[in-house]
């Protein structure tokens, strides 16, 4: 009779194969932001922490970035995102005693480009998440093949 070390034995380069696409996909195309990305990741000598939020009916996504000279910048999107995209809604910059607020929904021209801008740099962070992920999934597929004697 069979054991599952023998079928793993007998089966440890398919078993292998089988893995990677299947953790790869999870980390970066199922579910939605929430599922994929909450955590707190050390990147570059910053650290990100992306929570989300489930109120009712009504997600909310935030991204604190905590910068090597201190500064802290919050990223939230407090509404329906955009598909796979989560659109910054207000961005709040902490800089020693200052604190300023931005907001998609002020309509004067400084808003208006600090949110274009955050924007920007969010999708740079999380595009940074997102690679970190992927380097992780592929260090533990890495990890699993030597356990079961795949080189």
């Amino acid at each position: 009779m069979n054991t599952i070390k023998d079928f793993i034995s007998k089966n440890k380069g398919k078993i292998a194969k089988g893995l990677a696409p299947l953790v790869i996909a999870g980390s970066i195309g199922c579910g939605n932001y929430e599922e994929q990305y909450a955590g707190k990741y050390f990147i570059d000598g910053e650290t990100l922490i992306f929570n989300a939020y489930l109120v009712g009916l009504d997600a909310f996504n935030e991204l604190t970035v905590i910068k090597k000279d201190s500064r802290i910048i919050i990223y939230k999107d407090y509404h329906d995102s955009d598909g796979d995209k989560i659109n910054v809604d207000y961005v709040v910059i902490t800089d020693k005693d200052n604190q300023i607020t931005y907001s998609r929904f002020n309509s004067n021209s400084v808003d208006s480009f600090a949110i274009e801008e955050a924007q920007k740099q969010f999708d740079v962070y999380m595009g940074k998440i997102k690679q970190h992920k992927i380097d992780k999934e592929i260090k533990n597929i890495d990890e699993a093949k030597k356990l079961i004697g795949d080189k």
